[in-house]
């Protein structure tokens, strides 16, 4: 029976040296040695997995966090692109402040990602089986769990999810789509758990 596997894995821990209000610096900030270590035991983590695809973020610490996981897995079609990187799902009103900087052009940039993301990656195997692992961003990861479970556009702000934790769904032919795990940090010790 057909059955795709998507992994949607948020990058390790990254510096924050970073302006957070310049969306052009986003792609700024490399793992720290914590997020170096978180994207090393992310990859232990996936040992036993088939992984078919692997698709990363062109943002730096996405890459960074992807490369002991492309390493083992050589088999593996991989891709960095433009299409999983982060992004602003939407500004509820109480954070408008802090995200002054999501112009009407950008948020809807933004839109367009998140919806041709969620169909290009959100439906069923299109051969016997697929593990496909997505390393991009927590906003973005939010924002899809939001729009397969039908939330609200605003229910991405009310998840947390921690660096180098991993968010998996299944989508089966004859059987429903399911969120199979959420914010899973078993393949990290406790002093490799970090949310910032």
């Amino acid at each position: 029976m057909a059955k795709r596997t998507l992994y949607l894995l948020r990058h390790g821990q990254e510096e924050r040296s970073y302006r957070i209000d310049n969306p052009d610096d986003l792609q700024q900030g490399p793992l720290t040695e914590i997020g170096r270590s978180q994207a090393t035991q992310a990859a232990k983590r996936f040992t036993n997995i088939p992984l078919t695809h692997i698709h990363v973020s062109t943002m730096l610490r996405a890459k960074q966090t992807a490369t002991p996981i492309i390493r083992a897995h050589p088999h593996a079609y991989c891709e960095e692109i433009d299409l999983i990187r982060e992004v602003v799902p939407s500004v509820p009103a109480r954070y408008a402040d802090h995200f002054s900087y999501v112009t009407n052009e950008l948020a809807a940039q933004f839109d367009e990602r998140i919806t041709d993301t969620y169909a290009r990656f959100f439906r069923a195997a299109s051969r016997e089986e697929e593990h496909i692992l997505l390393v991009c961003h927590g906003n973005l990861i939010r924002a899809l769990i939001g729009r397969h479970l039908g939330a609200g556009q605003d229910a991405w702000i009310r998840m947390s999810l921690n660096n180098a934790s991993l968010t998996t769904f299944e989508f089966g032919v004859d059987t429903p789509d399911a969120l199979i795990t959420f914010n899973d940090t078993c393949h990290l010790t406790a002093d490799l758990k970090t949310y910032l």
